[in-house]
């Protein structure tokens, strides 16, 4: 399996740098509007920025047939299978020696890339080898859920409860207010 991705490089002279992993959702993917920009600020930050492409996108392994038929059918080995690939992904970062102890590994998973990143965490005892288990537990620092799905976390999609649009709502959104600045301290030109 290949997994494709964008590596921001280790800040110079840095021993205590963190690693942040970010794996994108469905639609904004490391190809399309993905994280790749955020490489330019990471030495600044004293991060490493890696972003992975998951697989079946652009550069990453594709499905087979038979591992769609289990995505379609609910089966746990999705699941599981996703957990340790994971695992061995996060290892082969940590085996190359570009992780540093001191910093270690923050998952991210944006949108339905938590899907991926908490398969790795909600893994059941024995699906992760325990070799790979006992050297990520020595480096993985924090896990974020970034704008997790509700189905991600096993929880419905709650019943509609307003129009996705309302008319009467965007224009407080979208317009300008004309106001001199808070330095100014005037109620002028605030439309209350």
């Amino acid at each position: 399996i290949q997994i494709s991705y964008t590596d921001s490089g280790v800040p110079s002279g840095s021993q205590d740098y963190k690693t942040i992993v970010i794996v994108h959702g469905m639609l904004f993917n490391k190809r399309k509007y993905g994280f790749d920009p955020l490489h330019a600020y990471a030495a600044k930050y004293n991060t490493r920025i890696i972003c992975p492409a998951r697989r079946g996108y652009p550069g990453s392994t594709p499905f087979t047939p038979a591992e769609v038929a289990e995505m379609e059918a609910g089966s746990k080995t999705v699941q599981e299978r996703l957990a340790r690939q994971v695992g061995w992904f996060l290892l082969h970062l940590i085996e190359k020696g570009t992780i540093t102890d001191g910093g270690g590994i923050v998952l991210v998973g944006w949108s339905l890339g938590n899907a991926t990143t908490l398969s790795l965490l909600g893994a059941e005892p024995g699906v992760i080898e325990h070799e790979v288990y006992h050297v990520l537990e020595k480096h993985l620092r924090r896990l974020v859920l970034y704008d997790p799905p509700y189905g991600v976390l096993g929880h419905p999609a709650p019943p509609p409860q307003t129009p996705m649009y309302n008319p009467y709502f965007d224009p407080e959104l979208s317009a300008f207010y004309d106001h001199p600045g808070i330095h100014s301290l005037a109620s002028t030109g605030v439309n209350w």
